[in-house]
């Protein structure tokens, strides 16, 4: 009987270590007959340099074998962490995959023993790179599409007509006007090919330049253009007996920060001028401008204004220092500015400022309370371009629009 069980024990030890050999040489070529883990969208499936920290996008497969149920995958989302089975929720951006293969690892320890992982990364596509936006430039006059154009690396005049729909038959390319923001003129010949590689005249474009392609002198309309703070901005036709007025109908009147005071004028075989077109409009019919061909108006910027309007003697612009608050303002704008608090004719507890256009709401200001007291909650620093609107005392609902309509000539001098 001993005789038997010691020779069962022997053939029993000898079919447990046989089991163990086949199971040792069968994993390494179940891992080599595994497909690798598939993934979709694009990226690269390529290994990643010993160094490489895992990143939003990425996508991992951590295989377990021979033990498949452990094997698990996932895509490192935008926060940078990974949901695994059996690990949970890791933050796997910036761990290397080998950091991310032993953590899983060690943590199946609990479970298996000696787990055999292997890990499998697809790396994210690169970030597509977007153009950087410079700027915008116009092309008009003899083109096919005038209009604006989107400034982009390395764009030339040339170019510019050409993605502009290219010059019409018509059009004079050995007399084409740059004109820069500061209004400095560059005339370019482009009417012949070898003029093209010539920088002095296929420069590169800067922001906010403009083209103007002529038409051939036999065929050219006369023209005057309008620059600077004006709605519509641009080179217009121009018609017999055309004024200063009429161009300035034609750009849509002013904006807001216009310095009306001081509009620059240019004409052709003449020095330069600068008019106060309030104090031309008051002179009447007899200051009217009648313009040339070729005239040039430039209406600059005035930072440092607002606009008064309501139930007072002189509506209209006045100066403010940077970061003045309206405390301020009432306190130093003289008697123009006075005139907002004579509550015989106003009620200066329902004024308005009206900030970025007509179409917002209005700031609601109690001009009384603001001088009153030290700190008004109501004493709002003042930005270029408001209006303060001050309410007649017998008008119970103040309307921009009434106070627009009687002040047009001292906002807009037309």
């Amino acid at each position: 009987m001993l005789k038997r069980l010691r020779s069962y024990a022997v053939r029993r030890a000898i079919g447990l270590l046989g089991a163990a050999l086949m199971l040792a040489y069968a994993a390494p070529a179940a891992r080599a007959a595994d497909p690798p883990a598939k993934s979709s969208g694009s990226g690269t499936a390529a290994k990643p340099p010993e160094d490489y920290r895992l990143q939003p996008g990425d996508e991992v497969t951590l295989n377990v074998l021979p033990q498949k149920e452990f094997t698990t995958s996932g895509t490192i989302l935008p926060d940078g962490t990974l949901f695994l089975t059996k690990l949970g929720k890791v933050r796997a951006a910036g761990m290397t995959p080998e950091e991310l293969r032993k953590e899983y690892s060690d943590k199946l320890e609990d479970e298996l023993v000696h787990p055999d992982v292997s890990i499998q990364l697809k790396q994210a596509p690169p970030p597509v790179e977007r153009p950087v936006k410079l700027g915008r430039v116009t092309v008009g006059g003899a083109v096919l599409k005038p209009g604006e154009l989107e400034l982009q690396p390395g764009l030339r005049v040339a170019k510019a007509i050409d993605v502009a729909g290219g010059a019409d038959k018509d059009a004079d390319l050995a007399n084409v006007l740059v004109l820069h923001t500061d209004l400095t003129k560059i005339t370019v010949d482009l009417s012949k090919p070898d003029q093209l590689s010539i920088e002095a005249h296929n420069f590169l474009l800067r922001d906010g330049d403009s083209i103007q392609v002529p038409r051939s002198p036999d065929k050219a309309k006369p023209y005057v253009r309008i620059l600077g703070q004006v709605v519509n901005p641009g080179k217009y036709d121009l018609e017999p007996g055309m004024t200063l007025e009429d161009l300035i109908g034609k750009a849509g009147k002013f904006m807001p920060l216009a310095k009306v005071e001081e509009v620059q004028f240019r004409r052709k075989d003449a020095p330069d001028r600068t008019f106060n077109l309030l104090e031309q409009q008051r002179q009447g019919l007899n200051a009217a401008l009648v313009l040339q061909p070729g005239d040039e108006l430039f209406v600059p910027e005035d930072p440092n204004r607002v606009y008064l309007l309501g139930a007072i003697p002189k509506p209209g612009p006045k100066p403010i220092r940077p970061g003045e608050t309206l405390r301020e303002f009432l306190t130093s704008g003289g008697e123009d500015v006075a005139a907002a608090l004579n509550t015989g004719m106003v009620d200066p507890r329902r004024a308005q400022i009206i900030r970025g256009g007509a179409d917002k709401p209005p700031i609601r200001v109690n001009l009384t309370d603001v001088l009153g007291k030290q700190k008004s909650k109501d004493n709002v620093t003042l930005n270029p371009g408001d209006i303060i609107l001050v309410p007649s005392k017998k008008d119970p609902k103040p309307s921009l629009a009434t106070y627009l309509l009687g002040a047009l000539p001292a906002l807009f001098g037309i």
